[in-house]
Order: C-alpha cells, then structure tokens, then sequence
C-alpha cells in the first residue's frame, strides 16, 4: 500500500469516525408537542377551546360582579372560575391539558379586589430584549417604568393580562410578536374559529356520554355523536343549576335556566306542564351564538336529573333506563325516532345534577 493510498484510507476513516460522532450527538427529532396549545394535531383546537371556555367564565362570574364585597372577592372569583373549566373540561368542551393555562389566564385578573385598592392591568417591555410580561399591580401606579431596564404601561382598558398584553391575539405573551403596549379594549365576545377535535378523555360527563352509548348500542341503535355544543350546553345547564339552586324548586323544574346567563343564554322557569318547552329547544343555538360558536341550527333537547352528591354515571343512566319517558329519549322510540337523523349528544354532571342533550340538527363544531 502506497503512502497516498494510507492517507487516503486515514482520510475516510476520519470522515466515517466524525460523521458517526456528529449522528451521536445530534439531537433527536422532536415529536409534536401534545401540551396545551401545543403543534400536536390533538393540541389544533386548544385556542378556541379556550376562548369558549373563558367567554363562559364571564358569563357564569362576571368581573364586574367581582368588587371584592363580602362574597364576591378574589377567593370567590377563583372558586367560580375553577369550578366553570373543570365542569367544561368533565364535560369534553376542552382538554384537561388546558385547564392551567384557562386558570392563568383567568386569575391574573383585577377581579375580585375592591376599587380602592386600585388594582391595574401591566405590561412590561424589556428595552434590552423586548422581551413582553405583565403583571397585576395594587395600586396602579405601581405601574412605572424601570429606567434603562423596561417601559411599563398601564392598561387601564383591561381587567385580565392576556387580553391586554397578547397583543397578535395567539394566546401567548411573549416576544417576538407582542409589542409591549396595551392591545385595544375588546368590543365584543370572540369568535373563536371551530376545528375538529376528537373528544377529551374525562371523568364524569364524558362517562355518562359512553354509557348511554354504550346502552344504544346493547338495544340494537347506532351510538350518537360527540356534539360540542351539546356537551357545552350540558356543562353549562349543570353549572347554573349548582350556582341558582332557587331555579330548581317550587313549580320550576331542572330543565329551568336562570336570568344570570349574561349575554350567553335567556332565563326561565320551566313548568311541569312544558309550557315554557322553547326556552329548552332554543338553549343550544343560543348558547353557540352567544359563546362565538357556529351557530347550531336545530333544537336542543334535555333529559335531567336531580340526583344526589357523589351519584356516579352509572346510577345516572340507571335512573334514567327506569323512567319510561327517559328511556324513549335515550334509545330515540316512542316519538323521538326524529333525534336519529342528524344526532348530536353530550353530558355533563355536577353536584347532584347530572344532563343529557341531543339535538335533531348536526353540530358544525
């Protein structure tokens, strides 16, 4: 072997030795992120979700009902919040992937403090790296720039950060991309744009869901789909329901909504003699319109029961397989053979209410 032919086999084996080295130590592919929000097919529809979710706090706790009186403070604003995103999540109207980011999102509010202590919304600039935060500040004019470490501003439009900082509306606050100052005062609920999702595996509503598929299905008919506006009616019946419990007693049965549906639902008492029966039907495309949904079309339909705490999904269906009227509604005979051409269904359960909903129209959510 020639001294060109040793070096030109000493080249190749320090090529082959560097090429193997740099496969070592190259990092691996990155596999989509399923996190919240994350570029996971499963994550596409996590924005709207939460956009849903949030308009539906502010139905169910408005900030400005939140002045930090006697009931009405910080303490109750949370537990509000907290109980709305986890009766949504139950109920598969977003993924339990969500709900910490849905809480930060809620909490890092003004609401629930009273207006003398001057709680302000703040964003902060960093001059050296644009980097975009904010902050609740009390009072507000500890709002103040830091020289030569950030600009701040208050936002005194807002009452939540991520309305105020998120300025290109991705529900992040961050930069690039958001610009530090305040984003302009929102002028109406968002319209979040509908994406297919398959549905979140839950606890209780999504349970009761299975199982009265499950129940169709052993009775030779075909299993009803996930229907997200059906599943966000539900989770929100049962929440005002638990919060307004004087909507379920006298002459109003569980089918009655109350007059606290902000600009999302209209109240009524819903008598046993069916009399108010359109303030049931008209529930889901009220609902859909009032959330920035598609609008649904058809009519939504309940089946209810006041149950007791702690009842499981399976003494739920139960109860309603030993209801002849229940029943009919369930396996779609008797009458509602009409809930089988265009199905849509969702469930919800909270405290001793547990409800199902179909509807005779198909969801484009």
């Amino acid at each position: 072997m020639t001294a060109m032919s040793k070096g030109w086999r000493a080249v190749v084996l320090a090529g082959a030795l560097l090429a193997r080295a740099l496969l070592a130590t190259a990092p691996a592919a990155q596999a989509a992120s399923t996190d919240c929000l994350g570029d996971a097919p499963v994550a596409l529809g996590d924005a709207a979700d939460i956009r849903v979710v949030r308009s539906a706090i502010a139905a169910s706790c408005p900030c400005d009902d939140h002045d930090g009186s006697a009931g009405r403070d910080r303490r109750a604003y949370k537990r509000c919040a907290k109980e709305v995103i986890a009766t949504l999540v139950d109920a598969g109207s977003m993924r339990s992937e969500c709900a910490t980011k849905a809480k930060r999102f809620t909490f890092k509010s003004t609401c629930g403090y009273t207006p003398g202590r001057g709680a302000t919304v703040c964003t902060h600039a960093a001059l050296a790296t644009g980097a975009v935060s904010c902050s609740i500040e009390l009072p507000g004019s500890a709002c103040r720039d830091t020289p030569g470490v950030y600009d701040a501003t208050r936002c005194t439009a807002h009452t939540h950060c991520i309305d105020a900082a998120d300025t290109n509306g991705d529900l992040r606050i961050a930069a690039p991309g958001d610009t530090g100052a305040c984003a302009p005062a929102p002028t109406a609920t968002p319209r979040p744009t509908a994406t297919p999702r398959p549905v979140a595996t839950v606890a209780l509503g999504k349970r009761l869901f299975d199982l009265v598929n499950q129940y169709r299905t052993a009775n030779g008919k075909s299993a009803h789909p996930y229907s997200r506006t059906m599943g966000i009616t539900a989770a929100l019946h049962v929440l005002d329901l638990q919060q307004h419990p004087e909507i379920d007693s006298g002459a109003c049965t569980p089918h009655s909504w109350s007059s606290h549906g902000w600009l999302v639902w209209t109240g009524c008492c819903y008598t046993i003699d069916a009399a108010q029966a359109d303030c049931m039907w008209r529930k889901p495309r009220e609902i859909s319109a009032g959330l920035g949904l598609v609008s649904y079309t058809g009519n939504g339909f309940e089946i209810a029961l006041r149950g007791f705490d702690g009842n499981t999904p399976e003494q739920v269906l139960q109860a309603f397989v030993n209801s002849p009227q229940h029943r009919a509604v369930l396996l779609s005979t008797s009458g509602w053979q009409f809930l089988d051409a265009h199905p849509a269904m969702g469930a919800a359960m909270l405290g001793k209410y547990s409800v199902v909903w179909f509807g005779d129209a198909t969801d484009a959510n």
